[in-house]
């Protein structure tokens, strides 16, 4: 659900924002951009193009890219984040289980915070090998 709240927000704020800045941009007073898509399409079938400055999204093939939450880490430290056996008992809250799935992980990635999280983090680089 968190994902599909920021997919809605970063819709709205790059379409006014397009709306501000970009020369030509329609002012279409809503955001479901799809429908506009499909408007172009049919209207382009009997006349010309509805908005010219206008591209629909379906003129663009797919691809593997995302601008969702994505990981940052490399292959090895998920591999070895993922061999951590886990106790049954252990209950990550719900913005930590959706870090965890963004990054594809058993576990979130999280920043260290707090001074007893930095001392144990400073320690355990001075013990690295």
């Amino acid at each position: 659900m968190a994902s599909a709240l920021l997919k809605w927000h970063r819709q709205c704020y790059n379409q006014r924002v397009s709306e501000r800045l970009r020369p030509g941009f329609p002012v279409l007073g809503m955001y479901d951009t799809w429908l506009i898509d499909l408007l172009q399409v049919l209207v382009s079938q009997n006349w010309s193009v509805l908005f010219p400055e206008w591209s629909n999204t379906g003129d663009f093939p797919p691809t593997a890219e995302t601008f969702d939450t994505v990981p940052l880490h490399s292959t090895e430290l998920g591999a070895a984040i993922d061999q951590i056996t886990l106790p049954a008992t252990l209950k990550l809250t719900p913005e930590h289980a959706f870090i965890a799935q963004s990054m594809g992980t058993k576990l979130p990635l999280l920043p260290v915070h707090g001074k007893e999280e930095n001392v144990l983090f400073h320690s355990l680089v001075l013990a690295a090998p």
